[in-house]
């Protein structure tokens, strides 16, 4: 089968950890089902092409060059708002999108294109298909229903493209009901998560040793570790403010925050204010290649999403299922896609969101038996190896589009 995989963004090389690297497992594992695999993504300086298994063609939508700066995680301020230029920018970015991805599939004769965020590539396959008459899948990952609620163009634009298509896929239940509570009519519905590799993310004790050597952290150290972008719904202050209490209960707890955003500052300064600056590493971007390792040295992983301010939530996001893929017990909000993955009491606690208190309870709990720990993160593997490896869910993809 020959499938075009379109989207916003994508890994600009192979150890990129900044721009959705969880789109490459996906591809891949199309690929390996036997699948022709071309991915369309816009014009970026970073991107190398030649670094992916499959063919991945860049379009342009402006002149000088310098000024593609949409996609690739830069769209939202702090996760909520749009930055100016996307008003300027999006309608070139539209036009010339759909008019690659037209000229792409009459060349290779797709037989399903496989939309990611409905805003802006499931539009443009929505456009893309009244030419072509290839049919296209929606994959919903969030901040795309959260946009399409912002004005009135955006949500029409959302609506038509999830009207034609053959079928829109979630790797949360509540991005499919926030899609249809915009009035949307959806023909064929799934939840499907992003894929994570398990033989890259296991358990590896010597990673663990060796990083720990790196941060100067003790080899008995109850290292609680968070993952992701330094935006607001990633919900890192009630994570700070839940290990302030830990760090009074346990001299060698530590607490490492990998990631990068908009709210450095104010996360850096909170831990100060709350007396643990000494206690929290701002581990900054972490390429893919150290990725794994920052898994296996932690005791505890902890993904304290939120719905922020403007709405806009964190559900399901595949740092979790790569820290539950290395064997780690994982201490997460309650949000519908993330009950899905993590067994409350089995695999990890699930907590109300924005609750330092239940947070820090959970952590206690943790701190406090190595066994448990032991046992929650084999059954954290055990779910990754059983529905959410790259085999697992191209296997689900490939259903799909059989289908269709």
């Amino acid at each position: 089968m020959k499938i075009c995989i379109i989207s916003h963004t994508f890994p600009r090389y192979k150890e990129d950890a900044k721009s959705a690297a969880f789109m490459h497992p996906l591809a891949l594992g199309l690929k390996e089902e036997g699948n022709q695999v071309t991915v369309l993504v816009p014009y970026n300086s970073l991107l190398k092409p030649e670094d992916f298994p499959y063919k991945v063609v860049q379009f342009k939508y402006i002149w000088p060059l310098s000024l593609h700066v949409l996609g690739y995680s830069r769209t939202l301020r702090e996760g909520m708002r749009f930055e100016k230029k996307l008003y300027f920018l999006s309608p070139l970015f539209f036009l010339f999108g759909i008019i690659a991805l037209c000229k792409l599939s009459r060349k290779e004769k797709f037989d399903v294109v496989s939309s990611h965020w409905i805003l802006p590539s499931g539009f443009m396959a929505y456009v893309a298909s009244k030419f072509t008459k290839i049919p296209y899948t929606i994959a919903l990952a969030g901040s795309d229903v959260f946009i399409a609620k912002k004005n009135l163009l955006f949500r029409v634009m959302a609506l038509l493209a999830a009207s034609s298509s053959a079928a829109v896929l979630a790797d949360s239940p509540k991005f499919l009901e926030d899609l249809v509570s915009l009035g949307a009519e959806v023909k064929k519905s799934d939840i499907i998560p992003y894929p994570v590799n398990v033989e890259k993310f296991k358990p590896n004790q010597k990673e663990n040793e060796i990083l720990r050597q790196e941060l100067g952290l003790k080899n008995n150290a109850f290292v609680v570790l968070g993952v992701g972008r330094l935006i607001y719904k990633k919900g890192f202050r009630y994570l700070i403010e839940a290990f302030a209490g830990i760090a009074k209960k346990h001299k060698e707890a530590h607490l490492v925050i990998g990631g990068d955003g908009d709210l450095k500052n104010e996360l850096e300064t909170l831990a100060s204010d709350l007396g643990i600056k000494s206690k929290v590493t701002f581990a900054g971007n972490i390429e893919r290649d150290k990725i794994s390792a920052y898994y296996n040295m932690c005791d505890v992983f902890v993904m304290p999403s939120i719905s922020d301010a403007q709405g806009n939530i964190d559900d399901q996001p595949v740092a979790l299922i790569e820290a539950m893929a290395c064997g780690k017990p994982i201490v997460a909000s309650n949000f519908p896609g993330i009950s899905l993955t993590v067994v409350d009491g089995s695999s990890g606690f699930l907590t109300p969101q924005k609750d330092s208190k239940s947070i820090e309870e959970a952590l206690i709990k943790l701190a406090s038996s190595g066994s448990l720990r032991r046992k929650m993160g084999v059954e954290s593997r055990k779910i990754v190896l059983n529905k959410l490896s790259v085999k697992k869910i191209s296997e689900r993809y490939m259903n799909i589009f059989n289908k269709i």
